[in-house]
């Protein structure tokens, strides 16, 4: 019963050094399949990554993504 429900992950990490946080990029939505994978690309990160809503919920859609068929279907969901 942990989490930090319908609270911003991307306002709570912008107060942690970066040293002390896994490398993140925030992303808003809607958002498209290409821009991800550039932005994957540019922030050099290799699957599998794991992807996340900003607003939390008690780690609903918290998904580790695998390959770009993953960033898809994470995508239409």
């Amino acid at each position: 019963m942990g989490g930090m429900l319908g609270e911003s992950k991307n306002d709570v990490l912008k107060l942690i050094p970066d040293q002390l946080k896994a490398k993140t990029v925030f992303v808003e939505h809607p958002v498209t399949q290409e821009h991800v994978l550039e932005l994957l690309r540019q922030h050099h990160f290799q699957f599998p990554v794991i992807f996340k809503p900003d607003l939390g919920e008690r780690g609903f859609m918290v998904k580790r993504i695998f390959n770009e068929h993953g960033v898809e279907a994470y995508l239409k969901k």
